[in-house]
C-alpha cells in the first residue's frame, strides 16, 4: 500500500489502473525526484525548492484505458461444503499428557528432546477459547486429536471422564458452526502399549482396534469427519 501523505495524488489515483510495471516506474521516479530536491534544499539553506508534483500524462491514461479493457481474473469457485479449518495435535498443545510414551521420552535423561511438553498451551482447559479463536478466524471446521493414552491409561482401563472431555469439544465445535475432524491417533501412544512393543507387536492393531471401537461408540454421534492415523509412516522415517 501507498501512503497519501507522502506520494502524490496523481500516482494514488491511477494506482488501481496502471500495471505493475508502469506503478514501480512512477514511484521510483518520484522517490528519485524528491532525493535530487532534498539534497539541493540542504545545500542552498534557507531557499528550499518545492518537490514537483507528477500529474498523469497521455501515457498514464492510455495505460488506464488499456487496464479498464482488460478481463478481470475469475477466482475459482470452492464448493459451498468446502471445509476451512485449522488443525491441533493433543501431546502437542493440551499439556501434561503423562501417560503417553513421548511425555516418558522427553523426560529421560539424556533425551533427543529439545524441550518439554510441559503445560504445552493448556488447551484441554483452554479448549473453549481455542474454538473461540477458530470461529472468530472465519473457518468453519476444527482438527484436533484425542489423546489415547488418556482414554486408555491402561490396557482395558477406559476414562469415561476423558471421553466425555472430548464429547464436550465435539459439541464445543457444533455450538460454534464448526465441523469437527477428529484423529483417533496423533503420533503418540499409551506407555504400556509401546513398553509392550508399540506398533512392531504383533497385537497392536488388534490394541488399536479396540481403542477406536470403545472411543467411536462414546464420540461418533457428534464428529464430521474421523482420521484413523496422522502421518503413519513418520515412525518409519524417524528410523
Amino acid at each position: 500500500p501507498v501512503c497519501r501523505s507522502s506520494v502524490p495524488e496523481s500516482v494514488v489515483a491511477c494506482a488501481g489502473v496502471m500495471s505493475t510495471a508502469a506503478v514501480t516506474s512512477t514511484l521510483t521516479t518520484f522517490a528519485r525526484t524528491s532525493r535530487r530536491a532534498r539534497n539541493s534544499s540542504t545545500t542552498a539553506g534557507s531557499s528550499a525548492k518545492a518537490i514537483p508534483t507528477l500529474t498523469a500524462g497521455p501515457a498514464m491514461a492510455g495505460q488506464a484505458q488499456a487496464a479498464a479493457m482488460t478481463p478481470r481474473l475469475q477466482l475459482p469457485q470452492f464448493p459451498a461444503d468446502f471445509l476451512w479449518g485449522a488443525a491441533t495435535a493433543g501431546h502437542q498443545v493440551e499439556g501434561n499428557d503423562t501417560a503417553s510414551d513421548l511425555w516418558l521420552l522427553e523426560n529421560l535423561q539424556p533425551t533427543a528432546f529439545a524441550e518439554k511438553s510441559g503445560d504445552a498451551c493448556n488447551s484441554f482447559a483452554l479448549w473453549p477459547q481455542d474454538l473461540d479463536l477458530v470461529r472468530d478466524l472465519g473457518l468453519n471446521s476444527y482438527r484436533f486429536s484425542i489423546e489415547w493414552s488418556r482414554i486408555e491409561p491402561e490396557p482395558g482401563l477406559y476414562s469415561a471422564a476423558m471421553l466425555d472431555h472430548y464429547k464436550r469439544m465435539i459439541e464445543g465445535c457444533r455450538e460454534r458452526g464448526l465441523t469437527p475432524v477428529v484423529t483417533f491417533n496423533h503420533f503418540t501412544a499409551p506407555r504400556w502399549f509401546s513398553a509392550d512393543g508399540g506398533w512392531l507387536n504383533p497385537a497392536s492393531a488388534t490394541h488399536f482396534a479396540h481403542y477406536c471401537e470403545r472411543a467411536a461408540r462414546h464420540l461418533a454421534a457428534g464428529i464430521g469427519y474421523a482420521v484413523t492415523l496422522n502421518e503413519p509412516n513418520l515412525l518409519h522415517l524417524l528410523r
